[in-house]
């Protein structure tokens, strides 16, 4: 606003002088206008006021020019403040994803069995006059119900078949005994220590399919093949398949 009033004022101060320097120099005043013919008039106003035209459009457009100089910057500022709520909008929505992504993984885990072994003993059998080994175990779920629970030892090079043991339901803080036949070469140890994958395939409580696998590490008391007693053991979780949908949800 007073950048508009000073350019108005020097629009007058200009004209001012302008008039005082015509009527001084050129000796021009109001009785020597009246005198003037109309054709001459015409061309005295039309040469005295032009001057003047330009100096104010100049003005007017050094008036606009500030004028849009100063929205291109009210612009540029409306624009980062746009960026910068668009960012944090952003920042929050990834977080809020998180929230809910861990908050998903959550349930999951809280809806799966936890399994841990105890008890785990060798036994030999027979069928069909064949000599089998059975992998015992007693089996303890501290967290959610599973149903449809199948148990089976992967086959390997010492291992060429066994069976699948089959629990329709094994609730919370329950413990089940179970075994896995298992057909080996030469139907007997030849090492002191067995080693082999163990898989537990079940429905959680949400009924989705889901897999846990263990290795399971046994240490017999001697190398006698035939003598099945084992000293220690112990279990590793390999793979559990719900912790593959964290990164999924």
């Amino acid at each position: 606003m007073k950048k508009t009033t000073f350019q108005y004022f020097t629009f007058v101060v200009i004209t001012i002088i302008y008039f005082l320097i015509l009527s001084n120099f050129f000796n021009i005043n109001f009785n020597t206008i009246q005198r003037l013919e109309p054709n001459a008039l015409g061309d005295f106003l039309a040469g005295t006021f032009s001057p003047l035209g330009f100096i104010l459009l100049l003005l007017g457009y050094l008036q606009n020019s500030k004028a849009i100089q100063m929205q291109n910057k009210e612009l540029k500022n409306s624009i980062l403040e746009q960026k910068q709520l668009v960012e944090i909008s952003q920042r929050e929505l990834k977080l809020a994803q998180e929230q809910y992504n861990n908050e998903t993984y959550k349930k999951i885990i809280q809806a799966q069995p936890y399994f841990h072994f105890s008890e785990i003993h060798l036994k030999s059998t027979m069928l069909n006059n064949f000599k089998l080994i059975q992998l015992c175990f007693t089996l303890h779920n501290s967290r959610a119900t599973c149903r449809d629970l199948k148990i089976n030892i992967e086959l390997s090079e010492q291992i060429t078949s066994a069976t699948v043991t089959v629990i329709e339901l094994l609730e919370s803080n329950n413990k089940v005994e179970g075994n896995v036949t298992l057909d080996m070469h030469n139907n007997n140890f030849k090492h002191k220590i067995f080693s082999e994958n163990i898989t537990l395939r079940y429905s959680d409580e949400f009924y989705n399919q889901n897999i846990q696998t263990f290795k399971i590490t046994l240490f017999k008391e001697n190398d006698d093949p035939n003598d099945l007693k084992v000293c220690s053991f112990f279990c590793t979780p390999l793979y559990e398949s719900y912790k593959l949908k964290k990164d999924s949800t």
